[in-house]
């Protein structure tokens, strides 16, 4: 009886250990397809090392932007207000929360699970006078006839029924959904983030004497088929320990590959392989890698954090901006919200040093200073 490789395939989450039924065989299928993570899979992703610190590093670095009021038509020169109603629902969203907190909490879930939900509260003088953020995995929404009909109220926590016109829903621009989707950094990297939590998962067995996998099988290439020495190999080591109903043993004509993973010299791959997964989720995130780098001078810093500007941090404002402007400014009006746009400056001037590491005019040997030491001389 032929038995196909996905006989062996787990059934556990990604970054756990498969052990077989006698307890002494550990292994890895290469080819585990991951499955869609569901919406409180990527919340809990707030706290992995690098995807959890490119969260906060966005959802931060939103909520310390000044965000301002203005009257116009959205272009340079309109003037600024400094009064209004507005002005008081975002320095204020709710009882329990000022325009940092608010803002954070938003960018969170657009960088999670790509939508964030605020519930409006009606007030006298406008039609909003609080905002209360949503968690996005207890919102479902009702609709009328189907999965893909239009949606009608929404559901919070399952008991509590939001209408329509008393919920903002911000989202990411996702391609399959654009209508009623979101697409967060940690859907585009969750191949690379999963596969780093089992890399620390398999890095934490070793310091703390546990079981780890002792073989990965993985696709070998399509020109080195696999031999029968290997195919009597293979079947040699999982019959140790794996015992299936009928109790025999075959594979399919397609190339796999037996690669040891005893403890050697080669686990040093592991950090070349944490380099480049690092590099894919600080992509997703827009997050620049010379960020998380050493700076030798106050130019590059400021040459990263512009950069970081250019591909994460203007283009979350602007959503932000344009969402609160169609769902809050009246119509009719002629404000608008405005996200202050990031100026790289140079500071630390008492130090002689500029930001490129020349000299400054003050470190420049000066003529008429030698031309006086030498007549003094």
């Amino acid at each position: 009886m032929i038995w196909p490789l996905s006989l062996f395939k787990s059934s556990k989450a990604p970054g756990k250990l498969n052990q077989g039924p006698a307890g002494q065989i550990v292994w890895a299928d290469a080819w585990h397809s991951l499955p869609e993570p569901g919406i409180t899979t990527q919340l809990r992703t707030y706290y992995s090392a690098v995807a959890g610190i490119c969260a906060d590093l966005n959802s931060v670095s939103v909520s310390q932007t000044p965000l301002r009021l203005f009257r116009g038509k959205g272009r340079e020169g309109d003037p600024e207000v400094l009064d209004h109603p507005l002005i008081t629902l975002m320095d204020r969203p709710n009882p329990r929360m000022g325009r940092v907190e608010f803002l954070r909490y938003v960018q969170l879930y657009l960088e999670l699970c790509g939508s964030a939900y605020l519930r409006k509260v009606g007030g006298v003088v406008m039609d909003v006078s609080e905002l209360w953020p949503l968690q996005p995995h207890l919102m479902s929404p009702f609709r009328e006839g189907g999965e893909t009909q239009k949606i009608i109220y929404w559901l919070y926590n399952g008991l509590d029924r939001i209408e329509l016109k008393d919920l903002i829903v911000i989202r990411n621009p996702d391609p399959l959904d654009p209508y009623s989707g979101g697409s967060s950094p940690v859907r585009r990297a969750w191949q690379a983030i999963a596969l780093m939590d089992s890399d620390f998962a398999l890095q934490y067995s070793l310091v703390t004497n546990q079981s780890r996998y002792q073989a990965i099988i993985c696709p070998a290439d399509k020109a080195m088929p696999l031999t029968t020495a290997q195919q009597k190999r293979l079947a040699a080591f999982f019959k140790a320990g794996v015992r299936s109903r009928a109790g025999t043993y075959g594979f399919t004509d397609i190339p796999i590959e037996i690669k040891s993973n005893a403890s050697t010299s080669r686990d040093m791959e592991g950090s070349e392989r944490f380099q480049q997964l690092r590099e894919v989720i600080l992509s997703a995130f827009g997050v620049p890698p010379a960020l998380f780098q050493s700076f030798k001078s106050r130019a590059e810093l400021e040459a990263a954090m512009e950069q970081y500007s250019r591909l994460a941090l203007d283009s979350r404002c602007d959503l932000l901006s344009d969402f609160f402007n169609r769902e809050l400014i009246p119509q009719g009006t002629d404000l608008y919200f405005k996200f202050d746009k990031f100026e790289p400056t140079v500071e630390g001037a008492e130090d002689g040093d500029a930001a490129d590491g020349s000299a400054t005019d003050s470190d420049k040997p000066s003529s008429d200073g030698d031309a006086e030491e030498d007549q003094d001389a």
